[in-house]
């Protein structure tokens, strides 16, 4: 499916689901808000045995969720553009989180209550993880700006990629945690 947003307002109290959810499909948010006073702002996730998954566009928008802003599963990527601001507002909240999947913020801001950027392998993503910053900041407000949370004898790598004058500022003072099995490069281009 297409989905096309535009000045839009989307406010979710679904325990399970988003407020928007990608299953395989694509979404180009414009100018909107999107919150979830329960789970997740925005999903993306990739359908089993699918070869690709979802694919969100956002611009200058607003994506607010009571356990993060925005997670992405899979073969899927969130872009964020233009001042567009990702946060988690619950206690512990992660501002995204990425299972095998890929981020790229530009001139935008993502933040989390605890972690800024969540790389996991809940899922046993075989894909690499990746983030793209170019002239954005991750913020971990009580916790670290990016965590790799590795499980001990599963493969699981992430890219990290810093541009242009983009920040990481963790309340903990760690920028990059790794955990468990996980491998992780960071490289900076500031």
């Amino acid at each position: 499916s297409n989905v096309s947003l535009d000045g839009a307002t989307v406010e979710s109290n679904n325990t399970t689901f988003g407020a928007v959810r990608l299953d395989d499909s694509t979404a180009v948010i414009k100018g909107s808000s999107i919150s979830s006073n329960t789970t997740v702002g925005l999903q993306a996730f990739q359908n089993f045995d699918s070869p690709k998954g979802g694919l969100a566009q956002v611009y200058n928008s607003t994506i607010r969720g009571v356990m993060g802003g925005a997670m992405a599963y899979g073969n899927s990527e969130l872009q964020f553009h233009q001042n567009t601001l990702v946060e988690g507002t619950g206690a512990g909240s992660y501002g995204v989180l990425l299972d095998g999947a890929t981020a790229t913020a530009s001139q935008s801001r993502i933040i989390g209550d605890k972690n800024g950027v969540l790389f996991t392998n809940d899922m046993g993503s075989e894909s690499p993880g990746k983030l793209v910053l170019d002239n954005s900041s991750v913020e971990g407000r009580s916790g670290s700006a990016i965590v790799v949370e590795g499980y001990p004898g599963e493969e699981m790598e992430v890219e990290v990629d810093v541009r242009n004058g983009s920040t990481l500022t963790g309340g903990n003072g760690t920028l990059l945690e790794v955990n468990g099995g996980a491998k992780a490069s960071m490289n900076v281009d500031n």
